[in-house]
């Protein structure tokens, strides 16, 4: 039985019973349909490393990335297609787990309304429990298999085998990704932007930039070349020890 006030019950769209696969009893579904929510953004996405064991995707990743060595020549440097390259796989995992996902729901509810109809073939006097069983295996194998997906996302570090805490994890995974919320980035010229195509753009050009070679002129070659003259060589490399800097062996310049 739900109570709710009464300002809310002409959003109630929908009020059933259904049977529940873990147990003999059954639950009450109330569904209320709100006039207006907040829109929900993408979020945060994390690669679900078990897909990588199907064969099917890594079948569609050898033939993306043979063709995609093909596309070198198109870009202006090989860090550019690089970059490309990452975002494009990226899309490519990202289609290929939303794909999985919807699946793996829709088998959930053609599941569920199975069990409804078996329990009604059952409440009618035909002998369908070994259909029911296996319908409610089914069901445990898929619920399992989402709680282990938010127990990973929530990045706790254990849980104890057989404990059902789903609730916890969710709640968990929701409160990480609201810290890792953020709805601006400063730019090279020290202005922030905020949306999400100057936000990307950022991003693009900081990684271009980072992995980009840069010319370095003669006076800053010859700063460099003085000041590494001065930290005290060792066998095989230069020591940092005693010269103002963590310790640490770093390799010996072959050539400026």
């Amino acid at each position: 039985m739900f109570w709710i006030s009464s300002s809310l019950s002409e959003h109630v769209s929908q009020v059933d019973i259904f049977p529940f696969f873990r147990s003999d009893h059954s639950y009450v579904y109330l569904k209320v349909a709100f006039p207006s929510l907040p829109v929900r953004g993408p979020g945060t996405w994390k690669l679900n490393t078990s897909i990588l064991q199907d064969e099917a995707l890594s079948a569609e990743v050898r033939k993306f990335w043979l063709s995609w060595q093909n596309e070198k020549d198109t870009f202006p440097s090989l860090a550019v297609w690089w970059d490309a390259g990452k975002a494009r796989l990226k899309l490519l995992l990202r289609e290929y787990s939303r794909n999985k996902a919807m699946s793996r729901r829709d088998r959930v509810r053609s599941l569920e309304s199975e069990l409804v109809q078996l329990h009604s073939r059952e409440a009618s006097g035909e002998q369908v429990s070994h259909l029911i069983k296996e319908a409610q295996a089914q069901l445990e194998i898929e619920h399992l298999y989402q709680a282990e997906g938010a127990r990973i996302r929530a990045r706790e570090q254990w849980a104890e085998e057989g404990e059902t805490s789903s609730a916890f994890f969710l709640r968990q995974e929701k409160t990480r990704a609201r810290r890792r919320l953020f709805t601006g980035i400063r730019n090279a010229q020290g202005v922030i932007v905020r949306s999400i195509a100057a936000i990307l753009r950022v991003w693009v050009l900081f990684y271009v930039q980072l992995f980009s070679a840069a010319t370095l002129s003669s006076g800053d070659h010859e700063i460099f070349s003085q000041q590494l003259g001065l930290l005290p060589f060792s066998r095989g490399g230069i020591s940092l020890r005693g010269s103002g800097h963590a310790g640490g062996v770093y390799p010996s310049p072959q050539r400026l």
